[in-house]
């Protein structure tokens, strides 16, 4: 890395202007150290080139993380490239800041963190995180950077290496399935590794001997999860999540969205500032960006504690050595049990628009539209039950066979049908049923372009099947759920029947409505059993009528509320919603346990915007 030689002689610096202002250092290899005199402050230069990657995706990268305050900023980017007779060679360089300590430095001078700094790390690691989406990082004591102890980063556009690969010193902590000679998420696997460093240094003392040759030892493990849990100097909430992310079985290990949201909803001392960085990362779009400086990082297990990285330099020789690294992984799977099957959620960023219904009689081109996978995979492949999402908004939910579309499913289509069948080979062989759809609520309601699981569910929340499954149950609701604290459910008349028309999906869920006995629809989305659970859209028909609602307690218009649009837990809301209430003011934020509890935005009647944080429905101050 650094400065680029090419045969010319001819010695090319991209920034050269910038650096010319600046002093060299050192060099690092990787990259280079300079100081600006005037500014006294260090900058690292970083150089990357390729033959055939242009960088572009790595310029807008670059550009999409500037405003994340956990990532170590980039003041200046550039890319170029060099033509010569034969070749053409495309460079990109960054000048980033250098931040004073990494981790074990830090922790070489002050010994111990304390409670406020551990908390700060675990927030803007798992804010940065979340922001580098696909390139996420093994968090150790050699890639977690700070200047002062309090604001904790990460570099961007570093190599994924997990810990297992390095054997001459110590420098974090692997997950389980790293050590095991199966196919494993990053995501999860680094999410282990953090609640293990965090473990180390909340109990100030090393996990090392957690570890056996091939595993964890996880009795060893549960005691010193329970020990976590007795630390009285932190809040319980705080070391539970930390206790999630040390859970064994990474199906059930929170992965970085769940964790922001866990901190971002849970009561564990957050600032105002933090509460409000959470809920921008929570807002963030769900598209990921990715650079093909990190896309050429890959890494694959191939035996016990045997792993290999190779940086690429170009898709088309990603391609070539995954395909022999797929050979010779599956050559050295006949020697041990077969991989069981893991639920994972796959996005393809690199889809076509489509604009018109997909011919679900041949899916064989379906991939060039797809957009997410959520389902069962195996070797990389999409296998067993799943439900594959295409950019028009179809989506098909059934079985799949070594990345085929095979045996029954159902295709859900633009024109509000659901075709029911049986394929092989992805072709159609037998149509059983097709289904049509009637509309539900007269309002259409609106979608956010950044919000997947809402938008994939439009067509639940707006239409339902004239071929439906009866369920008859108990009333599961005494009609709409509380957000006020006097605990006192205000009552609309329901009848005892839902409507379900969607089988169980790998959640649990099924897709249905409520209708009261006039037939009107009071719920329609998703269900865990009778109750609302994921996505839904709820209507209050007796709502009270109120001129002005205040913001500073919510709780008085308890009953003033006419529709809420957002997530429920177990019949109750929880999580990001928005409430609409009768004298046109509109709530939107975070909800627990049926209660406006976190941050949020309030638009009152005059259109005026209040931004803050609300706690039992009570507001407690604005933020900036």
């Amino acid at each position: 890395m650094g400065n680029c030689n090419f045969n010319s002689n001819e010695k090319i610096t991209l920034l050269n202007g910038r650096l010319k202002q600046m002093k060299l250092l050192t060099d690092r290899g990787d990259y280079s150290i300079y100081e600006h005199i005037e500014e006294e402050k260090q900058y690292e230069y970083w150089v990357w080139k390729s033959e055939k990657v242009t960088f572009e995706e790595a310029e807008l990268t670059a550009q999409d993380i500037r405003s994340c305050e956990s990532i170590t900023k980039i003041h200046y980017h550039s890319r170029g490239y060099i033509s010569e007779t034969f070749t053409k060679q495309y460079i990109f360089a960054i000048l980033m800041e250098h931040p004073t300590f990494n981790l074990w430095e830090y922790l070489y001078r002050q010994k111990i963190l304390s409670q406020n700094q551990i908390i700060n790390m675990v927030v803007n690691i798992i804010e940065a995180q979340r922001t580098l989406r696909d390139s996420y990082q093994y968090l150790g004591f050699q890639n977690i950077y700070t200047k002062d102890g309090n604001q904790w980063m990460l570099k961007p556009f570093q190599q994924k290496k997990s810990f297992v690969t390095n054997n001459k010193q110590f420098e974090g902590y692997p997950a389980p399935e790293e050590l095991m000679n199966i196919k494993f998420d990053v995501e999860r696997a680094t999410v282990f590794g953090f609640g293990m460093l965090m473990l180390h240094l909340i109990l100030n003392k090393s996990n090392q001997d957690l570890y056996m040759a091939s595993s964890i030892d996880q009795n060893a493990l549960s005691l010193r999860i329970q020990e976590l849990l007795q630390k009285q100097n932190y809040d319980q909430e705080f070391l539970k999540i930390i206790g999630e992310m040390l859970t064994i079985d990474p199906n059930y290990r929170p992965d970085y969205t769940k964790l922001v949201i866990l901190l971002a909803i849970k009561n564990i001392g957050l600032s105002p500032q933090q509460q409000n960085h959470l809920s921008q990362v929570l807002n963030q779009s769900q598209r990921s960006k990715k650079s093909e400086i990190l896309n050429g990082l890959v890494s694959v297990p191939i035996e016990k504690e045997n792993y290999i990285i190779k940086l690429l330099s170009s898709q088309q020789q990603m391609k070539k050595i995954g395909e022999e690294e797929e050979e010779s992984m599956n050559s050295a799977n006949k020697q041990v049990e077969e991989v069981i099957n893991t639920y994972s959620v796959i996005y393809y960023n690199n889809h076509l628009t489509l604009n018109e219904s997909f011919d679900y009689n041949d899916f064989t081109s379906v991939m060039n539209y797809a957009t997410r996978y959520e389902g069962y995979v195996k070797n990389k492949k999409k296998h067993g039950s799943g439900t594959l999402y295409l950019s028009n908004y179809e989506y098909f939910q059934g079985n799949f066979v070594n990345d085929l579309i095979e045996g029954q499913g159902q295709f859900y289509t633009l024109n509000k049908s659901t075709v029911r069948g049986v394929w092989k080979a992805q072709i159609l062989q037998a149509r059983l049923s097709i289904s049509r759809f009637k509309p539900l609520f007269q309002q259409h309601q609106q979608m956010s372009d950044k919000s997947n699981e809402r938008t994939q569910v439009q067509s639940v929340v707006e239409d339902v099947a004239e071929e439906i499954w009866y369920s008859n149950v108990a009333p599961i609701f005494d009609a709409s759920t509380q957000f006020h604290s006097d605990n006192k459910q205000y009552k609309t008349q329901q009848s005892d029947q839902i409507t379900f028309h969607s089988t169980v999906d790998l959640n649990n869920r099924r897709q249905g409505y409520i209708s009261n006995e006039e037939g009107i629809v009071i719920y329609a989305g998703l269900f865990c059993g009778n109750q609302y659970d994921g996505y839904g859209v709820l209507k209050n028909l007796n709502y009270e009528q109120i001129d002005f609602v205040d913001h500073l307690n919510l709780n008085l218009a308890s009953k003033a509320w006419v529709k809420y649009d957002g997530q429920f837990k177990m019949g109750k809301k929880n999580g990001n919603g928005t409430l609409h209430f009768s004298d046109k003011s509109i709530f939107q934020g975070i909800f627990q346990d049926d209660q406006i509890s976190g941050m949020g935005q309030f638009i009152n009647s005059r259109n005026e915007v209040i931004n803050g944080r609300w706690i039992n429905g009570l507001y407690l101050q604005e933020t900036k």
